[in-house]
């Protein structure tokens, strides 16, 4: 598809569906995606909710409520029980990144940050829900997940996850250097959608 010269861009987010099926991740990537459904409004709704998570003061469950029932009026949701429904669980995992954040001892540098760097052909590119200081000044890319309980992965699973790897890769390729972040202290999975459980998020 790309000629041996030519730089091959490369999306974090999609490099585990290119392990999975390379036919199918190619057919997605020029313009064979499904359309968008309500569950997938709803993940959109609290990313952009968690956006908002800036200070303390924003990161209650309170002010993230409200910011919630602010965004549900510019997001098709269906009508009737499937709204409510809809509604029901983009609450919950708004309640759930509330309790996640709570707990939370990093700080937070930045919020659905852009980011490029290039390792050798590739040129790493996309967006991150957060990026954290820790307490060694390392960079930690949070990405928050919306999907359901039989969407998260194992322990296993997580322990060779490709996209916290690439975003890891990001990092030492100088991706937030502007950030005064060069080092990477790691990246985590915060699932925020059914496979959080009852009151909190699962973090990996």
């Amino acid at each position: 598809v790309r000629d041996p010269d030519q730089e091959v861009a490369v999306s974090p987010s999609k490099v585990e569906s290119f392990q999975r099926c390379r036919l199918r991740w190619f057919l997605e990537h020029v313009g064979g995606a499904e359309t968008s459904a309500a569950s997938q409004n709803v993940g959109t709704l609290v990313h952009a909710v968690a956006e908002s998570a800036v200070d303390a003061g924003s990161s209650t469950e309170e002010a993230l409520l409200a910011r919630l029932d602010e965004l549900l009026r510019t997001v098709d949701l269906g009508t009737g029980w499937v709204a409510g429904r809809e509604r029901g669980r983009a609450e919950a995992m708004v309640r759930r990144l509330a309790s996640w954040l709570a707990g939370s001892t990093r700080d937070l540098v930045a919020v659905e940050e852009e980011f490029a760097a290039t390792v050798g052909r590739a040129r790493l590119g996309g967006r991150v829900d957060r990026i954290e200081r820790d307490g060694l000044g390392r960079a930690v890319v949070v990405d928050l997940k919306t999907g359901s309980a039989s969407s998260k992965p194992s322990k296993d699973e997580v322990a060779r996850h490709s996209q916290l790897a690439t975003y890891q890769l990001a990092v030492e390729a100088g991706a937030f250097a502007h950030l005064g972040l060069t080092e990477s202290g790691g990246a985590e999975l915060v699932q925020v959608g059914g496979g959080g459980g009852v009151k909190g998020a699962v973090q990996a």
